[in-house]
């Protein structure tokens, strides 16, 4: 095991009242448990051995027009624009970007940044990936329409298909990272660490990318999926594993005060949302939209996860634009709009309108374990 500590992540969730739809908003904790030993900092040069680091999901494919986030997460891949410590946007692939007319913008590409194969990142590369990914990702087309890039020695002409004042934003969204097709046909990313080998469903090994800065302060990686978490928490009682990412809040009191383990919760600048069905059953009804808003308690998840705090709106509260929303629970205002609606209460208890009684069914996903725990909450709420 490595002598210095390895974090653990715990996530954070609130609910957020949004106008139309139902979102559940949470500001993010994560939680992380690692092997703990003196402390002390041991160059990535003084060992062979890689960290390896448990999750609960994993990229399943090198596929920049599929796995873009995947990849990015693992350290892989970067978007042209990054968000840093203090919700400000830079990059280190663009030295100024500026708005010529309202679908016209160039970009001053910086010089240094190279793609894991050592060959430049400059204007002509960086503008071919993102054509590439214009046309093969069709999400990446959802701000700006379809953006064309013409490169002009270090200098880049982009052209939206709609307005936009926020460029340097939709270039930071998750399908816009930097990449090059090989001579092979892979693709070569600009990221910290470069893939060795992928084993879908099993493990990812990563060795640091020689290019990118502070390269030598970095270890070999390895990334195993794991499909419990409980699973995972045995893999680091066992030291087969040093870090566990993604835990429950339960796991990491079983964990803490575990000789050589160390637990820690780090803020998290993502929200967890529930999106609810629109075109058919219960939830097309606005008012069965609202009572469910105003019949859920964001601060129960937010007790039961041990952390974070009842989104006030879309996005992470450190943005000036995250909003302010006042959530409201109010369960008696919420069965009179179900009355008003015609949902009327039964005699087991269930209410019904036309015959249909009134259930919803809620569905997570287990690489986010927390949504688990604010599903179980939600039904007993809703079932109340």
């Amino acid at each position: 095991m490595k002598s210095h500590s390895r974090p653990r992540y715990s996530g954070r969730h609130h609910l957020k009242r949004a106008l139309i739809a139902l979102i559940a908003s949470l500001t993010g904790l994560a939680i992380l448990a690692g092997c703990g030993g003196s402390g002390e900092t041991t160059d990535a040069s003084s060992t062979d051995a890689p960290i390896v680091i448990g999750q609960t999901s994993m990229t399943d494919s090198l596929d920049v027009f599929k796995k873009s986030w995947d990849l990015t997460s693992h350290g892989v891949a970067e978007s042209v624009f990054m968000v840093d410590e203090q919700g400000e946007r830079n990059s280190r692939y663009v030295e100024e970007i500026t708005q010529i007319s309202p679908l016209e913008w160039t970009m001053k590409v910086k010089p240094g940044a190279k793609f894991s194969d050592g060959t430049d990142v400059d204007a002509e590369a960086l503008a071919a990936g993102l054509n590439e990914i214009q046309q093969k990702n069709a999400l990446s087309n959802a701000s700006a329409g379809v953006i064309t890039f013409t490169a002009d020695g270090d200098t880049i002409t982009a052209v939206t298909e709609r307005e936009t004042t926020v460029l340097d934003a939709i270039l930071g969204e998750w399908t816009n990272v930097v990449f090059k097709t090989g001579p092979d046909g892979n693709h070569i990313y600009s990221g910290p660490y470069q893939v060795v080998s992928l084993t879908a469903g099993d493990s990812l090994q990563l060795e640091p990318n020689p290019y990118y800065p502070d390269a030598d302060k970095r270890s070999n990686v390895t990334i195993r999926l794991f499909q419990d978490v409980d699973a995972m928490k045995l893999a680091l009682q066992s030291k087969s594993i040093d870090m566990a990412f993604t835990i429950t809040p339960t796991v990491a009191e079983q964990l803490a005060g575990t000789d050589g383990i160390e637990v820690k919760s780090i803020d998290a600048g993502y929200q967890y949302f529930a999106r609810p069905n629109l075109v058919e059953g219960p939830l097309a009804d606005p008012a069965v939209r609202q009572a469910i808003d105003l019949a859920l308690d964001r601060n129960d998840y937010v007790t039961a996860l041990k952390g974070g705090r009842v989104g006030t709106g879309t996005f992470a509260q450190y943005f000036s634009f995250a909003g302010n929303e006042e959530l409201v629970v109010d369960k008696q205002q919420a069965a009179e709009l179900l009355d008003e609606a015609g949902w009327v209460m039964g005699p087991d208890g269930v209410r019904v309108k036309d015959g249909q009684p009134l259930s919803v069914r809620i569905i997570t996903y287990p690489s986010r374990p927390d949504l688990g725990i604010i599903m179980q909450i939600m039904v007993s709420q809703l079932s109340e």
